[in-house]
């Protein structure tokens, strides 16, 4: 066997090496030295070099190229996401450890946590302590192939130091030069944050009598092996951003759960601190103008995908505190909420039907389990990263589901145009610009110029070229004017808490948004009953037309309302774009004070709209 291992590979002296580019050559750092092997082994070497696909051409090599640095950043370089990947790879690793028969190995790695933390950040930034036992640990480590490369993808340093150089091209001012010392420091803090659970899991079994490489294979395996591939992982990887992250994750969560009862009996504790968190929530929440708990406000993706808790200190204000928790983990946990979400409202539950939760679990299962990645429809999944823009904006809808700008009214006959399609918390240069061009295109506040754009849909496309660290960016350069904004009550205040940076992975509120989302849902539902009743009554098809009569009698009775306050709304809308017109002109405390008034006015109409849907037909909200 020894024999057949040094046939295909041979570590090459520096005599040796020839063309390092040679398709049998791969380099690696050894204690930070460059060194060559050879692979006489053409389908290792294939997917050693990623080659592993026979039509890996000049354009899928483009597409992992983008895919790299979108991976890039939205990982390493955002800032944000060093809370976020702690959190999940902590959680994971409490339950992987269990695989292991020895008793209290979580609560040992748990302890050993916080010196892993401080042991890779001295590791990153160069100041090892030589005296610290986790220090000598993280050597040891490192040594043994514990360590990860952030994400698997070696490129990453290198890109790193190219955004750099071609930021200080751009100019040696301070400007430039905090911008690089700032994206080398979160790419270490990310880099120290990715290694800490698996240093902590190297220690505590280090500690338990296991070997160096024992410890060492369990530490690099104990969330996502990153560097582990199949064949047409690299091909597939290039198509969907983080497709093989999504792979090993599920497979690492499947071979925890198949091999420890321990595992199993952690997820069943999950799902029943789930339905009893969820109950426990409505408590402490309180409830809406409409009798709605706050919590069941809170947007389904943030639930699904995060352990939240409401403020007990803040009861009816929709203040909450969360925590990203482990994909595929936060199935059990989201299971145990829809379990207590179906139970009637008079014991604490949501009134939920059991089809609609069984739908939502499915959704959530195909979002955490899709290796694809996570996604809110079918179009949304199978659409490769470079299309994912144009599908969303197609559907109007981000990977959450949430609308990317609000709904008009279908059955309107004068729509406003895109630049008037905007939520409170808008990006007010985003709306500028929107404005502006459609105002130079031949367009006003209430017709669409020739160039007809959301301020919603710049916002996106930046947000997407720039990833999660332009998105950081964006909310830290506007957050003093979003701030004045709401202490002015131009910006409600439940909107400025989630764009705080950093904060906003911690705590949350209730986004004003979800009134409207609520009564531009209500509203298309009822409308577009009352209109399947017209076609059949049209059409002459009278069973069809009795049928929709008596299933939908509250929303039948609820037409004649939305239609008036639908009236009342495009009223109410004209009125504050000539109000804004004026105020732009004048600055008027007294018009900027109508303006306020028109918007709590708008939102009052919503508000009484959607608590009589809920007299109406309770059970369907």
């Amino acid at each position: 066997m020894q024999d057949t291992y040094t046939v295909k590979l041979k570590l090459l002296q520096d005599g040796e090496i020839g063309n390092s580019q040679a398709p049998d050559i791969i380099a690696f750092k050894d204690n930070g030295q460059v060194r060559y092997l050879r692979i006489n082994d053409p389908k290792l070497a294939d997917i050693m070099k990623n080659r592993a696909s026979p039509v890996f051409g000049s354009f899928v090599r483009s597409l992992a190229s983008m895919n790299r640095y979108f991976a890039f950043i939205n990982t390493q370089a955002s800032p944000e996401f060093i809370i976020s990947n702690f959190a999940r790879d902590l959680q994971a690793a409490l339950v992987n450890i269990n695989q292991n028969d020895a008793r209290g190995l979580a609560i040992d790695l748990l302890k050993n946590i916080r010196p892993s933390l401080a042991a890779t950040f001295r590791a990153e930034l160069g100041t090892p302590d030589t005296n610290n036992r986790m220090d000598l640990f993280y050597n040891e480590f490192k040594r043994e192939g514990g360590r990860m490369t952030f994400f698997g993808l070696k490129d990453f340093a290198t890109l790193q130091k190219q955004i750099q150089k071609e930021v200080a091209r751009g100019g040696s001012n301070s400007a430039t030069r905090v911008f690089g010392k700032a994206l080398d420091f979160v790419g270490k803090a990310n880099s120290a944050v990715e290694n800490a659970t698996r240093l902590a899991t190297y220690a505590t079994l280090r500690e338990r009598g296991y070997t160096p490489k024992q410890s060492a294979y369990a530490a690099r395996n104990i969330t996502v092996n990153f560097t582990r591939k199949g064949t047409a992982g690299p091909l597939l990887n290039s198509f969907y951003l983080f497709y093989n992250a999504n792979i090993q994750g599920t497979a690492r969560m499947i071979q925890a759960l198949a091999t420890s009862r321990k595992a199993q009996k952690i997820m069943l504790g999950v799902m029943a601190f789930g339905f009893f968190r969820d109950i426990l929530n409505r408590i402490l929440g309180g409830e809406d103008e409409t009798g709605i708990p706050f919590y069941d406000k809170i947007p389904e993706y943030t639930r699904r995908q995060n352990f939240i808790l409401m403020n007990p200190l803040k009861i009816g204000t929709g203040d909450y505190f969360k925590f990203t928790m482990p994909y595929g983990y936060s199935v059990f946990d989201y299971a145990g909420q829809l379990m207590a979400s179906v139970m009637p409202r008079e014991m604490l539950g949501a009134g939920m039907s059991p089809s609609k939760a069984a739908y939502r679990l499915s959704m959530a299962a195909i979002d955490n389990f899709n290796p694809l990645g996570g996604s809110y429809s079918i179009f949304q999944a199978i659409s490769p990263t470079i299309l994912t823009p144009l599908v969303d904006l197609a559907l109007n809808m981000d990977f959450s589901g949430r609308p990317i700008m609000p709904t008009p009214n279908p059955f309107d006959p004068t729509p406003p145009p895109d630049p008037q399609r905007y939520w409170n918390n808008v990006n007010p240069v985003s709306k500028w610009v929107a404005e502006k061009i459609n105002e130079l295109t031949g367009g006003s506040k209430a017709r669409a110029g020739a160039v007809d754009v959301s301020p919603e849909t710049l916002d996106y496309a930046v947000e997407f070229l720039s990833g999660a660290v332009g998105k950081f960016g964006e909310r830290l350069v506007t957050l003093p004017f979003r701030g004045m904004a709401a202490a002015k009550g131009d910006l409600p205040l439940e909107d400025l808490v989630g764009e705080i940076p950093m904060y906003r992975k911690l705590s949350g509120r209730v986004p004003s948004y979800v009134d409207i989302s609520r009564y531009q849902e209500m509203r298309s539902e009822v409308l577009t009953i009352a209109d399947d009743l017209k076609i059949a009554q049209q059409e002459g098809d009278r069973a069809k037309a009795i049928e929709i009569r008596r299933e939908a009698q509250p929303e039948l009775r609820m037409v004649g309302f939305i239609k008036s306050t639908e009236q009342r709304l495009k009223e109410l809308r004209s009125q504050k774009r000539k109000l804004q017109e004026a105020y732009k002109r004048t600055e008027s405390e007294a018009i900027l004070n109508r303006i306020r008034a028109n918007r709590e006015r708008q939102k009052e109409l919503m508000i009484r709209a959607l608590d009589r849907y809920n007299s109406s037909v309770d059970d369907k909200i």
